[in-house]
Formats: structure tokens, sequence, C-alpha cells
């Protein structure tokens, strides 16, 4: 009795969250959200910047998650966020999960019971946050494995996002145990690459020196990648104000490797940081892998 109790509790559940999300998506969000296909298109074409919102970015901007991934709520974090959301830049493409425009094919199940349990519990905040009748490309162009159930498409996928630094010079700012691109080949077609290290985690706190170093660094015509989590978002439209291109990268190297291990889950990936683990988030690089290149690229260390 206890087995069928629990079946019918969690079928009621899902019929709730189902029933729920087109409710969402229909009246309280009223958002459209690009294919992953067509947001990667339009991301290659235009020397376009994208800043993008996940469910962490959109917690954080409605003033709801204080702690989230030890990234510190205030006041100035969440209003920053909001602006960006509001009044992007032009040139500068705002990036948004595809649930949020009531879409989840091509995700996994678990991935999308998981948003149609996000979008039931903070629904009504986030409707009042996201501005109705607004086109979106997709946030997850930069996460094209773990979560999908179109994992054959990856490949193809990786190689038009890999378009955007092919044969251009990059400044990587990055968590400092984020070592984007490192043990793999992810970024053997770009021309050069620097880095900026920043914290891993609560890496707004440092803003005005992580974005002055930025702009001392730079030299024309670079592409700007960043991997700081929340920060990205606002760095990318703050950047975009001197007309730097910048793209918020994400997971996109872990996602990369993961693919290229043809992983099940998220494991931990030996010199690089994965914050969305349990328990240990970071191995460092075996004794047989050189870290020697990366030394050469780092030009600052932020604290």
């Amino acid at each position: 009795m206890e087995k069928i109790s629990s079946h019918i509790k969690s079928g009621i559940n899902v019929f709730v969250n189902d029933m729920w999300f087109i409710f969402a998506t229909k009246i309280l969000l009223r958002t459209k959200v690009a294919s992953v296909d067509d947001s990667l298109e339009m991301i290659l074409s235009g020397n376009n910047s994208l800043a993008r919102f996940g469910d962490g970015e959109l917690r954080w901007a409605a003033g709801i998650e204080h702690n989230y991934f030890n990234q510190r709520l205030s006041p100035e974090f969440s209003e920053a966020l909001r602006d960006v959301l509001r009044n992007p830049e032009p040139g500068v493409l705002i990036g948004m999960p595809g649930p949020i425009g009531g879409v989840v094919r091509g995700v996994t199940k678990r991935n999308a019971r998981a948003w149609k349990t996000l979008i039931r519990q903070y629904g009504n905040q986030w409707g009042q946050l996201i501005p109705r009748e607004s086109k979106f490309v997709d946030a997850n162009i930069t996460r094209l494995y773990i979560d999908r159930s179109d994992r054959e498409k990856a490949k193809e996928r990786f190689g038009k996002l890999r378009q955007l630094w092919s044969n251009r010079n990059i400044l990587i700012v990055e968590g400092d145990q984020t070592n984007f691109g490192v043990g793999n080949d992810f970024l053997s077609n770009a021309n050069n690459v620097r880095r900026i290290e920043a914290p891993n985690e609560d890496a707004f706190s440092k803003y005005d020196q992580i974005y002055s170093e930025i702009i001392k660094q730079y030299t024309h015509g670079e592409l700007v990648l960043i991997a700081l989590g929340p920060t990205a978002t606002i760095l990318v439209n703050d950047l975009a104000k001197l007309g730097i291109q910048s793209v918020d990268i994400g997971h996109a190297d872990l996602e990369y490797s993961w693919f290229q291990a043809q992983a099940q889950e998220r494991v931990l990936v030996p010199g690089k940081y994965v914050n969305e683990l349990e328990g240990d988030k970071y191995i460092p690089l075996s004794k047989n892998t050189s870290n020697l290149s990366i030394l050469d690229q780092i030009v600052s260390i932020i604290k």
C-alpha cells in the first residue's frame, strides 16, 4: 500500500508540475527562446556578445537566493543582473534556458523535470522579472552534452561553438581553478590565448578589479571569453559599452571534456573546478600532465 501511495503522490506531483509549466510559460513568462542550433548561428553572425541567464542568475536577480553556489547576494548584485536583462547593450544577445520559453525538447527527462519544478517554485517571481514577449537565444549553447537527450549532435555543435575563436586572439577571464581549455583541444584553433585569473566563487565581490584588469589587458580585436559564473553575465554587458566583444562561456569546456570522455553524468575532470558537484569539486592535474603552457598564458591574477 505504501508503494502504491508513493506512486500516486509522485504521479500527482508530475501532473501538477506539467500543468503549472504550461500555465507559467504561456501566461506568466510569455517569452520565446531560439533553438540551440539557431542560437549558435546567431552568436556566430555579426560578432555578437553573449550574456547568459540560468536558474541561478534568475534567482539572484529576483533576490530569492542568498548564498547559492557561495555567491553572496546583495542589492547591487541583483540590480546589476536585472539591468542586463532589461537593458542589454546593442550587439549583446541574452541567453535564457529553453524551458523558460516552454521548450524541453532535446534535454533529458531528469533535466526537464528539474526545470518544471523550478518554474513551479519561482514562476511568479520570474514572471515579474523577465520582460514579456522577449526573444532570447538558448543559454545552453554552452551546455551541449551532459543534460542533452540529443547527444548525437554534440560533436557538430561543439564544432560550431569553436568557430567563435577560430584563428582569433582570445583573452580568457576565469576562476583560478577553471583552466579553460587545458588538457583538451577545445582552444587549439585559437591564434593566441591569454588569461586573467579571478576567484572561483563570489567573484562579484571583486567586480571593479576584474573589470579594470580586463580593460587594462585587452588588445584590439581580441575575443574575451568569461567563465566566472553570474559575474560573467554582468561583465559582458559592461564591456559591450566599450565595443568589446565578449562571451559568457560558462561550463562549455567542462561539457567538452565530458563529451570527449563520453561521461554519463557530471564527474571530476583533473585540473578543472566543477562547482556543480557535491563534495570534492577539484582534483589537480596528474603528474604526467604539464601545466606549464597555462602559466605562460596568465597575465594577471586577482585574489
